[in-house]
């Protein structure tokens, strides 16, 4: 009998809950930020009613994941932020960040300090940052007051590539919290009976339309996990049937790969059955806010070690059927992660068959490269997104010596001419004759392939100004040649 979408939903939850004891999250990058508030509230750029004891309580706050939110506009606040904004009190907010921390959406509270006895200066502290926890919550009590605080709320440290960013500067302005209806900075105790969803303050009594203060953040530096499993043995395959083998998922995306066959629950997305053997690896894009739209998933692969090798490719077939389907990238990274690459992409429908792809990886030969999959999900729950049958191989044989039946080494010369190119074709000199081409770019992105002509020419018509590497291809060789077009 065939299932229905919702019956093949609940069959896939049951296989992810399963299978998800393999998938093992991957160590993180952290990095160290120097976290500073900068106050400007003065009798100038706030004259109206300021008070003459202003001060700051202690910037309080935490780094989590969108697992939660501590303070957001337009809802009602927690105890955690009504304490700081009525009377400056921290521990129930940092409560609320320790029972985020047990449930494994935050990894710590901190306390940058105060500014006590005037509402000019600044109070700043320096952060051990986990990538898996990359978001900034920060808040203060604009004191005295009747529930007044500045706020900055789910501020990512990382880029939409999953870099550190080197900094980010933000203006912070007055919220209202919504708990108490006092209307000046001494007004007495007035809860506010139904309590109001915290709300901005910015250009409404005693407010003007100027900032508060600047949060100011700076990378201090980044520290990268030792990359403890290494591959240095090739070819290289894997095709998930026994799970995600040596690939690690991401805590500092939005959802995991998941190891599937036969066909995703949702109808007219996804494979049917896997490009070779039964599983595959794929993202689910159901469920609007969990799936869709605009949702992250990294899969990133161990070290590989290509000190030994003179060339190196790195091949995958992908599936992205669906109407909605949005982004599938392959990254590069030498530093251990800290920094990724982009060196393939693909964007929307490709059809209902598996298709190949070939990245050269000759720019990391005699170096260490990590690889990843980032894949962003599209606009609706049509953008299943599959992956299966990897393989990373060496090049055959680079401008070395050749052994023949006649036992004699001989030297394989080859050239090219003209180099740079200035005219519609390229010749290949050389006593090889040479079958087939590819074309890469500098980031190792293939642009143009084909067959060798006679008198080994090459056309060069549709390629544009630039430098690049052709790899050319024989029965018993490979060379690989850098040439420039002018």
């Amino acid at each position: 009998m065939k299932l229905k979408k919702y019956d093949k939903l609940k069959q896939f939850l049951v296989m992810s809950f399963v299978l998800g004891f393999q998938l093992a999250h991957s160590q993180s990058t952290t990095a160290v930020y120097n976290i500073k508030f900068v106050s400007s509230w003065s009798a100038t750029t706030h004259p109206t009613d300021i008070p003459s004891n202003g001060h700051w309580s202690p910037f309080v706050g935490a780094m989590h994941n969108s697992g939660v939110n501590f303070v957001t506009v337009g809802q009602n606040a927690s105890l955690g932020i009504k304490d700081i904004a009525e009377r400056g009190a921290t521990v129930n907010f940092q409560r609320e960040v320790d029972a985020a921390i047990s449930a494994g959406n935050a990894d710590q509270f901190f306390n940058a300090g105060s500014i006590p006895t005037t509402t000019l200066g600044t109070a700043e502290i320096d952060l051990n940052v986990s990538a898996d926890f990359p978001l900034l919550t920060m808040t203060s009590m604009i004191a005295p007051s009747p529930d007044w605080i500045v706020a900055a709320h789910d501020v990512s440290l990382l880029d939409a590539s999953g870099n550190w960013k080197n900094s980010v500067t933000m203006d912070l302005f007055p919220y209202d919290a919504g708990t108490d209806s006092g209307a000046t900075f001494t007004s007495p105790d007035l809860p506010s009976n139904p309590v109001q969803p915290v709300f901005s303050l910015r250009g409404r009594f005693p407010f003007s339309d100027l900032k508060m203060g600047t949060l100011e953040v700076t990378l201090v530096s980044v520290s990268s996990p030792d990359c403890s499993n290494t591959i240095s043995s090739f070819p290289y395959a894997e095709g998930f049937e026994n799970g995600i083998g040596d690939w690690t998922q991401s805590s500092a995306d939005d959802i995991d790969w998941s190891v599937d066959a036969n066909g995703t629950p949702s109808r007219g997305t996804g494979p049917s059955s896997a490009a070779e053997a039964s599983n595959y690896l794929y993202v689910e894009a159901s469920v609007r806010g969990t799936g869709f739209p605009n949702k992250q998933a990294l899969l990133t692969s161990p070290c590989f070690d290509l000190s030994s090798l003179s060339d190196a490719d790195f091949e995958f077939q992908y599936h992205m059927l669906g109407a909605a389907i949005g982004t599938l990238s392959l990254e590069a990274s030498t530093d251990k992660g800290a920094t990724w690459t982009n060196i393939w992409s693909q964007s929307g429908a490709q059809g209902s068959d598996w298709t190949s792809a070939s990245v050269s990886l000759l720019n990391y030969v005699n170096s260490s490269v990590q690889l990843r999959f980032n894949t962003s999900t599209g606009t609706s729950w049509q953008g299943d997104v599959a992956i299966d049958d990897l393989k990373l191989t060496a090049g055959r044989i680079t401008n070395r010596k050749l052994g023949f039946d006649n036992e004699q080494d001989h030297t394989l010369e080859v050239s090219l001419f003209p180099n740079p190119v200035n005219a519609e074709s390229l010749r290949v000199i050389s006593g090889e004759s040479f079958e087939t081409y590819r074309i890469f770019d500098v980031l190792g992105q293939g642009i143009a392939e084909g067959k060798v002509t006679d008198g080994n020419v090459i056309d060069m018509s549709n390629i544009p100004a630039g430098t690049y590497l052709i790899r050319l291809e024989s029965p018993i060789v490979s060379i690989t040649k850098r040439f420039s077009k002018k």
